[in-house]
């Protein structure tokens, strides 16, 4: 392979040397829009944003976490009174 057929990341690709790439021209590279939390009107369900849902899952590990490690200090508590 000679060095000017290798495609540059710097050059567009319809400007490659190698006429079989197909970079930019499919539907896929376009950004996807973003979903927003959004309510039905008669509804109590909503759709959630992604972030949204990652904070609140985020949220629930971190109390989970906190409430075993105060299981754990009040074992650990227990233990020294014996």
């Amino acid at each position: 392979m000679i060095f000017s057929e290798i495609p540059s990341f710097n050059t567009p690709p319809e400007f490659s040397s190698n006429p079989n790439l197909r970079y930019g021209k499919s539907s896929s590279c376009r950004p996807m829009p973003r979903p927003t939390m959004e309510r039905n009107e008669g509804r109590d369900e909503g759709v959630m944003d992604p972030v949204v849902e990652m904070v609140a899952s985020i949220r629930m590990l971190g109390e989970g976490y906190m409430r075993m490690e105060e299981k754990q200090i009040e074992a650990s508590k227990e233990i020294m009174r014996m």
